[in-house]
C-alpha cells in the first residue's frame, strides 16, 4: 500500500487515500477513515435518506443536508445498508439514534455500536415485543411497513403519520452506466415490476387503515437490549394517526387481544433484543453481507476459490466496508474506488484481505458498486464524478456540533 494522501480531520479521525497493489499488479484506490471511538468528541450516526425509510438520497446530499439544516459539521460519511430496488427498504437491520428503522428477515450480520461507541459484530436478527401491565408479551412482526397478520411498530422514520401511501418516485430512472452486472444483490425492477410493487404497497396501506392503533410516548431514550418504558397516549380502532413526538405507534388486527389488555395512561415496555450481545445497550446498527473478517481471520468461503462463483463476489467493483480493531477502540470505514485508468476496484476476497491488512479484526461488506461513496468534509472523494453517484437508503455519518458564532 502506498499513501497518496493523509490528513487529520479532527483529533481521532484520520482520512487516508491509498494506492493498493493487487496480486496481478493491478492498482486499486482505497479511501479510508480511521475513527477512534473511545471518548469521542463527535457523533457516529446512521442517517436515513431524507430522514425517512423507503426514500433514497446520495451520500453527498445527506451530508450537505445535515450541514446546512441541522447545524452538524460533517467530518466524513459513507454509504450504508443494502436496499431493495423495489421497495427502497434497507435490508437487514438498521438502527439510528436508538430507534429501529427497518428489520427484514435475512441471515446476515450487522455492526453495532453501544452507548460508548464500541463496535460489536452481532446478528442482524432482532426480536421485538411489547410487554403490557398484565405481564403478557405481544411479539411485533414488522417495522415501519404494514404486517397483514401481526403487530407492526411505526416510529418517526415512517413520516409524520400512518397509514398514508407513499408512491414510488423517479429515483430509479438512473443512467445504466452507473450500474454494473453483479454489483447488487437485488434485481433492478422494470416498469411493470414497479407498477406491481406500487399496487402492492397501496393495498398494504389500505389494509393498515382498518387496523387498530396504540399511540405511545417514550419515557426514556430508546435503545436496543434495554426495555423502553412508554406511556399509552391513545387507542384508535382504525384510520390514519400521527406518530407522537418522541414516540411510536403499534398497529394490530382488530381481533388481536392487545386492545383488551391496555388502557390510556398505562405504562408498557417496548423490548428489542439482539441474538448474541443482548446484555449491551446499542444505539446504532448497520447490516451488510458477507462478513469479510471474523476474529482476525478472513472468512473461509472468501478464501476458497471453489465457492466464489457469482459476479457479486468475483467481479472487481467499487466496494464499501466497515470494521473494527481487536480491542474495539477504532472504527474503519473504507470505500474502494472504481475509475478507468486509475482504480480497478476489488473483488470481495481482495476487500477482505485489504481490511485485515489495514487492521480490521471484524469487518463486513456494505452496499457497493454504484452505491459505494465516501464524503470527507465538503468533498465527495469517491466516486469523484457526480453522474456516477447512486442514491442510497442510508449513510454512516461522523459529525460534530457546529459552534455558534458570537
Amino acid at each position: 500500500m502506498t499513501i497518496l494522501y493523509d490528513t487529520l480531520l479532527v483529533p481521532g479521525v484520520i482520512y487516508r487515500k491509498l494506492d493498493v497493489l493487487l496480486a496481478d499488479s493491478a492498482h486499486a484506490i482505497a479511501h479510508t477513515i480511521t475513527c477512534v471511538v473511545r471518548n469521542p468528541r463527535y457523533t457516529i450516526e446512521l442517517v436515513q435518506a431524507k430522514d425517512r425509510v423507503g426514500s433514497l438520497e446520495t451520500v453527498p446530499s445527506i451530508a450537505q443536508r445535515l450541514d446546512s439544516s441541522q447545524n452538524k459539521d460533517v467530518l466524513a460519511a459513507i454509504n450504508g445498508s443494502f436496499w431493495s430496488a423495489g421497495t427502497r427498504f434497507p435490508l437487514g437491520v438498521s438502527v439510528g439514534g436508538g430507534e429501529i428503522v427497518a428489520r427484514t428477515p435475512v441471515p446476515w450480520y450487522a455492526l453495532w455500536l453501544d452507548r460508548r461507541y464500541r463496535p460489536w459484530l452481532d446478528s442482524a436478527v432482532v426480536d421485538i415485543s411489547l410487554r403490557v401491565p398484565s405481564g403478557s408479551v405481544f411479539p411485533i412482526s414488522s417495522v415501519n411497513r404494514p404486517s397483514l397478520g401481526g403487530l407492526t411498530l411505526y416510529n418517526r422514520f415512517v413520516g409524520d403519520s400512518i397509514a398514508s401511501h407513499v408512491l414510488l418516485d423517479s429515483t430509479f430512472d438512473l443512467p445504466d452506466r452507473i450500474t454494473t452486472s453483479g454489483d447488487s444483490l437485488d434485481v433492478r425492477p422494470g416498469a411493470d415490476s414497479l407498477r406491481r410493487i406500487s399496487q402492492m404497497l397501496r393495498n398494504e396501506w389500505l389494509v393498515e387503515r382498518q387496523r387498530g392503533k396504540v399511540l405511545l410516548r417514550y419515557l426514556r431514550s430508546p435503545s436496543v437490549n434495554q426495555p423502553i418504558p412508554c406511556v399509552v397516549l391513545d387507542k384508535r380502532d382504525s384510520g390514519a394517526v400521527e406518530v407522537p413526538l418522541r414516540g411510536c405507534v403499534v398497529s394490530y388486527p382488530l381481533d388481536n387481544a392487545l386492545a383488551q389488555t391496555i388502557n390510556v395512561g398505562d405504562t408498557v415496555a417496548l423490548v428489542l433484543r439482539t441474538k448474541y450481545h443482548d446484555s449491551l445497550e446499542f444505539h446504532f446498527a448497520v447490516s451488510g453481507t458477507p462478513v469479510l473478517v471474523r476474529n482476525g481471520s478472513i472468512v473461509p468461503t472468501l478464501e476458497d476459490t471453489t465457492t466464489r462463483n457469482s459476479a457479486f463476489v468475483e467481479l472487481r467493483l467499487a466496494r464499501s466496508a466497515i470494521g473494527t480493531d481487536v480491542i474495539q477502540s477504532v472504527l474503519y470505514l473504507v470505500t474502494v474506488e472504481l475509475s478507468p485508468g486509475q482504480s480497478v476496484g476489488m473483488s470481495l476476497r481482495e476487500l477482505a484481505q485489504f481490511m485485515r491488512r489495514f487492521g480490521a479484526y471484524q469487518a463486513i461488506n456494505l452496499d457497493g458498486g454504484g452505491s459505494a461513496a465516501m464524503v470527507v468534509g465538503k468533498r465527495c472523494v469517491a466516486p469523484p464524478a457526480a453522474q456516477w453517484r447512486r442514491p442510497v437508503a442510508n449513510a454512516i455519518v461522523i459529525w460534530r456540533r457546529r459552534h455558534a458564532i458570537r
